[in-house]
């Protein structure tokens, strides 16, 4: 009868995940808002409007329509309301592409309770070029679930005026830092070399030397599998 034999062999899916486990994936964060715009959806609401132009323009996606305060009246606001407190770091405010260029000062103001507003970034002026009409305020990362635009001067007209508000978070991504780096071990068999392990390739895997696990070896080997969520085979005893 041959010697009992254990092979213990993890995928490369399976190692790949045990290593991260233990080494986490890089998480990226854009520099400003790549994502998608936070605002269309969520309740908006402004200090006052004028006529029609009621807050409800400011997230509605079309640029043609606008809020406007009433007149003569600063300082003026309006704000979108994203429900729960979300990472933003980025507004993006605009006017109607056919209006003439002017100036508006403002700054942006953010809530965790939709009660007790913060300042995110300090009273500015703001051009309006008159072509696009859009104006990028990036920002470091902040947490909020209310974002309001605090307007205090327009040049164009004695009022608050905002067509869209679009708010942007940061975004992440995840890259697996084993990949191409320099992978040792302890033995392996045949051509199942460490290298496999961190290849990209789930077809190929990493095999020890057969008949050299401690039995508490083997029982840590696979409880650590089944937290990671890996797939483990356990050779049954070969008879001959």
């Amino acid at each position: 009868m041959r010697s009992k034999r254990l092979a213990l062999r993890l995928t490369a899916a399976g190692l790949a995940g045990l290593v991260a486990s233990v080494l986490p994936f890089v998480q990226i964060e854009a520099a400003s808002g790549a994502g998608s715009n936070l605002a269309p959806g969520h309740a908006a609401s402004a200090s006052s409007f004028n006529q029609t132009y009621v807050a409800g323009n400011i997230n509605d996606g079309n640029q043609s329509t606008y809020w406007e305060s009433a007149n003569n009246a600063f300082p003026q606001w309006a704000q979108v309301d994203l429900g729960t407190s979300t990472a933003v770091n980025q507004v993006v405010l605009k006017l109607p592409s056919g209006w003439g260029s002017r100036q508006e000062t403002l700054s942006v103001q953010g809530s965790t309770d939709g009660s007790t507003f913060s300042t995110i970034v300090a009273s500015a002026v703001y051009n309006f070029d008159g072509s696009a009409n859009t104006v990028t305020i990036n920002f470091t990362q902040t947490n909020t679930r209310v974002v309001r635009i605090n307007v205090t001067a327009n040049t164009g007209w004695p009022a608050g005026q905002l067509s869209e508000l679009e708010i942007y978070g940061p975004t992440t991504t995840s890259s697996n830092l084993a990949l191409g780096k320099t992978m040792s071990e302890s033995s392996h068999n045949q051509t199942y070399a460490a290298s496999n392990a961190n290849d990209g390739n789930q077809g190929t895997y990493w095999e020890s030397a057969n008949n050299a696990l401690r039995a508490a070896d083997v029982h840590r080997q696979h409880r650590l599998a089944g937290r990671a969520g890996l797939r483990v085979r356990g050779l049954r005893p070969d008879h001959g």
